[in-house]
């Protein structure tokens, strides 16, 4: 399946204010991490990204802000929690972390933005397929996250933006279309 068509759609219907938000989506994640951890923005973005899968953007941050104020991981499951308490505890985030989504995310946080490949999360599936998913007939496996990436990476090249910069974007505009908070 060609997914860049789908992107591209998504892409085109984004407001002013939403390219913008989308654009400095991954700086403010960044200044986040350097908050969080100001000697280590890989420790930051590991432990934010290490929160991700399948929780709000609220609910992730506060996750990070508690584990690094108390250097507990908490909140998530063993397996979420596991990894970030590693990461917290010094390990680097590509080490501990085996999903593809988690690496690319940590990658884009803490690199400002400047990853070499798009985060697939759940929103970017289901605006790569052109259709809402649920959680129970959405699999993203090795093969559909290399193939989704590689349709964000021509979509942002055709555009002249950056990879992260296309999914953000297009992750703002689903979420309002989709009514997703």
């Amino acid at each position: 399946m060609d997914y860049a068509p789908n992107i591209a759609a998504v892409y085109k219907r984004a407001t002013d204010s939403e390219h913008a938000a989308g654009l400095s989506w991954y700086s403010d994640a960044h200044n986040l991490a350097l908050t969080l951890s100001p000697n280590d923005v890989w420790k930051g973005a590991g432990v934010i990204a290490a929160f991700s899968p399948l929780k709000r953007w609220e609910t992730n941050v506060r996750m990070a802000q508690r584990a690094f104020d108390t250097g507990i991981a908490s909140g998530h499951t063993n397996l979420c929690n596991g990894i970030a308490q590693r990461i917290l505890d010094g390990a680097h985030p590509l080490d501990v972390m085996r999903g593809d989504k988690t690496r690319s995310f940590t990658q884009a946080i803490a690199t400002n933005g400047n990853g070499t490949i798009a985060t697939i999360d759940r929103h970017a599936h289901d605006i790569a397929v052109g259709y809402y998913s649920t959680d129970k007939n959405r699999n993203i496996g090795k093969r559909l996250y290399r193939d989704m990436a590689s349709a964000y990476l021509e979509c942002a090249d055709y555009f002249g933006i950056s990879v992260n910069a296309m999914q953000a974007i297009t992750w703002i505009v689903w979420r309002r279309e989709k009514g997703i908070k």
